[in-house]
């Protein structure tokens, strides 16, 4: 969801999109507020990754290859960095359906066991990102629109570990279908918030965070039990 959110604000004042449906109550704050301590830690665990790279090394090999990396836009690096957000992006939405499912406190071990999932969340990401980015090729808006209509795709990949990507990109479809608006609406919501935290030098994104995933974690459950009642999906769907 952070990959969309950046591409939506990026393309802001070329977005038209038309709202279709009242937004949902989806921020719970109850229920973030019983659980922040918790959810900060994960945070913290989920966030703080860093990429080194050596700088002492005199062959000329070397200095081509690092020429040739820092001038590519698709170098090593940014690739390795790609997958370690995919990886850390399916244990932490495993934590929040887990939050979301029950008032019981999480624990630092639920986060590791989202872990388990590494591999479908790296190919549900690369997956997700080329139809977005050849919806693109259309003119910035059905990207945006597709964006928003393959944005539940991770959190159906982390709680059905039986269902194929490509299924859950099609399930992820038709359960923001009607509710793309509402999507978007949810993103304006917290553009003040991450203004405000730019001036706390990134301190105040440790409690914005928590607060925004689990809000649109809220918001998954909603469209897929909208979905489910309304029959657009059946539960076989949710299988495999």
């Amino acid at each position: 969801m952070y990959g969309l959110k950046c591409f939506v604000l990026q393309n802001l004042m070329k977005a038209v999109i038309a709202l279709e449906k009242p937004i949902y109550n989806l921020t719970n704050g109850k229920l973030c507020k019983n659980r922040f301590l918790s959810t900060v830690k994960t945070q913290k665990v989920g966030t703080n990754v860093k990429i080194l790279k050596s700088t002492e090394n005199s062959t000329s090999y070397y200095n081509d290859f690092e020429y040739i990396s820092e001038n590519s836009p698709s170098s090593f690096l940014a690739i390795i960095k790609t997958l370690i957000t995919a990886v850390l992006l399916i244990a932490q939405i495993s934590v929040y359906l887990l939050m979301s499912r029950s008032a019981e406190p999480v624990k630092l071990a639920n986060f590791i066991e989202g872990f388990a999932n590494w591999f479908r969340g790296i190919l549900a990401l690369l997956w997700q990102t080329l139809w977005i980015f050849l919806w693109s090729l259309l003119f910035i808006i059905p990207g945006i629109v597709k964006g928003f209509a393959y944005s539940q795709t991770f959190f159906l990949v982390a709680e059905f570990p039986k269902l194929s990507i490509r299924k859950a990109m099609k399930i992820s479809m038709i359960i923001t279908n009607g509710h793309k608006g509402d999507l978007f609406v949810m993103c304006l919501s917290f553009i003040g918030w991450e203004i405000l935290s730019c001036f706390t030098f990134g301190i105040g994104k440790l409690w914005l965070t928590p607060y925004e995933t689990l809000s649109f974690t809220n918001a998954y459950r909603g469209m897929l039990k909208d979905a489910l009642t309304s029959g657009k999906i059946t539960s076989e769907d949710l299988v495999g």
